[in-house]
Parts: structure tokens; sequence; C-alpha cells
């Protein structure tokens, strides 16, 4: 009798429901169920798939059956059964409906319209009527809806709007996800807009914006940010921000960064390498001449030349200082690093050949190591497979083509071809030798001499080699370039032609470019970014200074930048200082790593050479 009078009753409701789940269902029900408990409340997001909902609701009556319907219509939403949701959206639009099922109908079909591609209309249909008693948690679902979609039509200004007025009524977590949210869309604002809520009435909003140019405009120097953000919230305590500050910012808040305020410069100004002291102290000096900031660090230098290692030790105790920069020489670095590594934190300005480094020191250096092997990075990245490394016989020579060749094996799991030049006398004999212009010839000789038959022939260069890196100065360079030239057949392509810093080495950066033409090279930013401030500054400065004295100086100046860059690289993982010497980031063993800069040899004048979008250039 009893399933007789429900078939009777429901017969349009049962053809959303398999008649097999309805017959188990029916078979295991006694009596008519409830409306929904807490877990099955219409404000919240199904738990259930519709098949459940919808047996529920063939088992009640009014009210409850349109609870159960709403909910599964959330379902049905979720499982993608747009066209049994709409069936019902229908239905319950004819039905008397309560307040609190009419708001969640008005959601729940913005939702269905934004799910099914109808974004214009679904943020249309997210209209509350004015006579409707809302409370924070229907209101908070409202705007965090409308941002939903406003975000979907990527419209930024709306995104935020909402969103802002959804996080107002929130708490706990729930409130500080909204918040972050918010942050999120604050980012997507063009400037108009941002000026736009800078000169409205919400001053919610605009302080979220305050601390957004906080954030951008100190994105390079955490120690100044939080300074800022600091200043901020102590002056607008009422701000959300003090409660729900954003995860990015919490994590710059809780940094503890110490930055020194004495500090020991040890350079050799005197007898042996008193030039290049002097380069990097004049580097040092103006650098902090040039510091605006307000707190700058008391600085001490000492000759490493005129002063013992008990001396120097003394001194670093009775001038109280908290950072040591230097030394330069190599056996300096070693010693000091024994007698105050532990102490007083040391950036040293070399490093040991056998990489025993010492724990609490620091090394910042002009490496030709990194240098090639950024030069493989480089060629990498072009597209290069089959260098070859030209390189002086020298300690030094081999100690960068090796650099090189192990960067690329790392990167290939392949052998860079490596070859010394030798010397300008025997240097065009070597060069085709290198690129297989005697062996042709040889085995030209063989065959007329086999053959005893005048042969046409023409001797042939390798050709597995698209690209060559120069270990050379520019007086070699000038020798090298047309010397590979001629060594290449006219029909083979010819290998794209590198060097390394020590091209650029004439003393105004000048000179008989147009012989060095299209060859590119790495160096410092000082010498290759002739629009950049710095570079003009340089040049006005020291008119006559040489290319190496200038990078000793760049040396000098970073030097000063990591007395704040350096406690912020060590307490912010991935933090980067743009330098003189390079893009400067730390590495293993506390290494500061330099991302150099590319250029090309010009006509008349060196050419810098834009990145690309994989880090390499173009």
């Amino acid at each position: 009798m009893f399933m007789l009078k429900l078939t009777q009753k429901r017969q349009s409701v049962t053809r959303l429901v398999t008649p097999v789940a309805l017959a188990l269902a029916l078979a295991a029900c006694s009596a008519p169920t409830t409306g929904p408990t807490a877990r099955h409340a219409i404000s919240q997001p199904a738990k259930e798939n519709s098949t459940f909902y919808l047996l529920q609701a063939e088992t009640s009556e009014g009210n409850q059956q349109n609870d159960w319907f709403l909910l599964a219509i959330k379902a049905l939403i979720n499982e993608q059964q747009f066209n049994q949701a709409d069936v019902l959206l229908q239905r319950l639009e004819r039905r008397p409906l309560t307040t609190d099922q009419q708001i969640e109908w008005t959601l729940t079909r913005a939702r269905f319209l934004a799910e099914t591609g109808k974004l214009p209309q679904a943020d249309e249909a997210l209209t509350l009527n004015p006579n409707w008693q809302l409370s924070a948690e229907q209101r908070a679902r409202f705007y965090r809806q409308k941002a939903t979609i406003a975000r979907q039509q990527s419209n930024a200004f709306a995104a935020v709007t909402n969103q802002r007025l959804a996080a107002g009524y929130l708490d706990g977590s729930e409130a500080r996800q909204a918040w972050n949210t918010l942050w999120q869309d604050l980012q997507q604002l063009n400037q108009r807009e941002v000026e736009r809520i800078e000169s409205g009435d919400d001053d919610i909003l605009a302080g979220w914006v305050r601390l957004l140019d906080i954030a951008r405009r100190y994105s390079r120097d955490p120690a100044q940010m939080q300074t800022a953000l600091d200043d901020y919230l102590s002056q607008h305590p009422a701000h959300p921000a003090n409660r729900y500050l954003p995860d990015n910012l919490a994590d710059i808040q809780s940094l503890t960064i110490t930055q020194p305020t004495r500090v020991g410069v040890m350079l050799p100004l005197s007898d042996k390498f008193a030039e290049q002291g002097d380069a990097i102290r004049d580097g040092f000096v103006e650098a902090m001449l040039d510091d605006k900031s307000e707190q700058k660090p008391t600085v001490f230098f000492y000759d490493t030349n005129a002063l013992d290692m008990q001396a120097l030790e003394q001194r670093v105790q009775d001038d109280r200082l908290d950072f040591v920069v230097g030394p330069l020489q190599k056996h300096m670095v070693a010693a000091v690093s024994e007698a105050i590594a532990g102490q007083v934190p040391l950036l040293a300005l070399n490093q040991p050949n056998d990489d025993s480094f010492t724990p609490g020191v620091c090394y910042f250096t002009l490496s030709p190591e990194q240098e090639a092997a950024q030069a493989a990075d480089h060629l990498y990245n072009q597209g290069y497979q089959f260098p070859m490394v030209l390189y002086p016989d020298s300690t030094f020579g081999r100690r960068m083509s090796e650099a090189f060749s192990t960067r690329w094996q790392a990167l290939t799991d392949t052998q860079a071809e490596q070859a010394a030049f030798g010397d300008r006398s025997g240097m065009q004999a070597r060069i085709q030798s290198i690129f297989g212009l005697d062996g042709s010839q040889r085995r030209i000789q063989q065959m007329k001499q086999l053959t005893d038959l005048p042969l046409l022939s023409q001797p042939r260069s390798r050709r597995d080699i698209d690209a060559v890196y120069m270990v050379a100065g520019a007086a070699d360079l000038t020798l090298l370039k047309p010397f590979i030239e001629v060594a290449i057949n006219p029909d083979v392509v010819p290998p794209k032609l590198y060097a390394s810093s020590r091209s650029n080495n004439r003393a105004d950066g000048m000179g008989q470019l147009g012989e060095l033409q299209g060859i590119e090279f790495s160096d410092v930013p000082l010498l290759i970014s002739p629009d950049s401030e710095a570079h003009q500054q340089h040049a006005r400065r020291h008119p006559a200074q040489s290319n190496n004295t200038a990078r000793l100086h760049a040396l000098g100046v970073d030097a000063y930048a990591l007395l704040t860059g350096l406690p912020q690289m060590q307490a912010l993982p991935g933090y980067q200082v743009n330098g003189q010497t390079g893009q400067l980031s730390l590495g293993d063993n506390c290494v500061i790593n330099r991302k150099m800069q590319w250029a090309r040899f010009g006509k008349t004048d060196i050419e810098p050479v834009a990145p690309t979008d994989n880090g390499a250039s173009q």
C-alpha cells in the first residue's frame, strides 16, 4: 500500500533516478525521511551523489523536499549532468520557496550558468532581493561567487571589489584564505584600476593597494620591505592585514635579517697587488658615498701587505668588527679564514683552489671558472651541440677550458672538444690542424701518389663543430678569427664564434672592433650596458680607466652591496642582487654566483645582446 501511494505521487521525479536504485532504496525504507541534517544543510556543498539526494526527495514533501532537490542540483552540477540540473532548477522556480531556499536557488542557478559557459547570464543572475535578510555566511558566498565569475571573465577590478566584500563577512581560516585570494586578484590590476581604488572611499581596499606597492617597490630589498610593512601596519592597526597578512609578506616579516654595522675591509694597499687593491677599495668607497640610506656602517680599511696576521686579528677585536670583506690574495684568505672564522662573518674576495671551503666564510670573486661554465650554459641554451674550446696553452687557459668542458658534460653527457691554439708564430698552422685541413691535404697527397694522376681536389675542413668558445685577448682574437674563417670551406656553415671577457681588454673597450665584428663575448654589466646609469656614471668619473681595473672597481661596488644583500640571500632562498659584476645569487658553500651579460663586437662599438626567454641571448 505504501509503495503504491508513493509511486502515484512521485512519478515525475522518479524519471531522474534509475529504477534499480529506486527499488533498492524503497525496499530498505520503512518510513519517510526527515529534511536534511546539518551534514546536508542546503548552504553546504553536496557531499553525496545526486542519486542519494533524489531518493531522499522521493520520501519527503514540501520544504523538506525542496531542500533535497537543491542539494541534488548541486550534486548534478558536480557530476556535469547539466540537463538534469536544469530540469530541477526550472521545477523549483515554479514552487513556493522559503527565503533561504530562494537565496540558495539563486546561488546554485548562477553556478549552473557559469559551469555551462554562460558567464554574463551567471553574473546577472546573482542579484539579491532587497527584502531578503541574509546572514554573513550567505553574503560572503554571494560576493565570493561574483568574484569567481569576474575572474572567469578576466575582469580583475570586479573580482577585487567582490572578493573584498566577501572577505569582510568571514572570520578565522576562511577569512585568511579570502584575503589571500584578494591579494592575488590585486596583482592582476592595471595602473588605471589601481589609481581608481586609491582615489575611492574604501580605505580597506586602498590599504591593500598600498601594501601591494610596498611589496613591489622593495621586492629586491626584503630588509626595507620589513621596515615599510611595520610602519604601515603600526599606523593602521584596524586594517585586516594586521591579522591576515598575505603569506608571502608574512614570510618576509618572519625573516631575521642582521646587517653589519662595523665593517673591516682587508686589501693589499701597498707593494704587490696594490693596484688591484686600490681599484676594489675605490669601488667600495664610491658605492658607500652613493648609498642614500640613513644607516650606513662604519668602515675600517686594513693593508694586508703592511699588517701581519697577528696584527690583523688584533685589529678585528679592537675595532669591534661584526663583518669583514677580503682579503684578496688566496694565501691570505686561508690565513684569515683560519684566524677569525666563527667569530666574525667573512666575505672573502678569492677562494681556495682545492675547494677547501671554511664554514662561516662566503666567497665573492671574479672567477674565470664561473665565466667559462656560464659560457657552456649560454651555448647550450642557444642550441649548439658540438662546441670547441680554444685556449692559450697556460695554466689559466687550461682552467677555463676544463670548467667549460665540465659544465658541458653535465648538461649534455658529451665531451666538448678542447684545443690549445699555441703562440702567434704557429697559430695559423695550429688552427688548420685543429679544423682538419692538414689531414685533408695529406690524404689528397697520398691519393695523388697512389694513382700517379693529376687530381682536381680541394682540402676539406671538418664539419662537426658548430660553435667555438675562445679564451683569448683582443690581440689573439684578431688573428684567431680570420684563421678560423680561412680554415672553413666556403660550402660549410661556419661555426659561431664566442669569446671570454679577456677579449674585451682594450683600454676603453673600443679599438679595432671591425676585426672582431660578430663575435659574442661575456663581461660584467658595468662594461657592456652602455645605457645603464651605472655605466654612464662610471664613464664620467673614470674616463681613462682600463677594463681590467673597471672590473675590480665593480667588484668593490658589489662587495659593498653585499653588506646588505648577503644577509638577505641567506635569509631568503632565491634572493638576488643586480650588481655591477653580474646578477648575484648565493650558491653552494656560500659562494656568490655571478650571472654575467653578453655583448657583440660591432663595426664601431660594442652592442648588447638581448636575452631570450630561456635566459640565453640573441
